[in-house]
């Protein structure tokens, strides 16, 4: 999830993905990025990582659910 973040920032931004590695390498975490570059990002990145649970964790159904 973390390079699709990466490259998604660098486009936005307009900085290149090393830059944005570097800035997560640092300690920072993707919200603190987002907030310090001022994207404009929707909910979309996080209904893909997380299957819409916001939590990066696709749940998994059982045919007997």
């Amino acid at each position: 999830g973390g390079a699709v973040r990466v490259f998604m920032f660098a486009h936005a931004s307009g900085k290149t993905p090393a830059e944005i590695l570097a800035m997560f390498q640092s300690g920072k975490g993707w919200g603190q990025i987002v907030k310090e570059l001022k994207l404009d990002i929707g909910p979309g990145l996080g209904g893909i990582m997380g299957n819409g649970q916001g939590k990066g964790h696709a749940k998994v159904h059982d045919k007997n659910d």
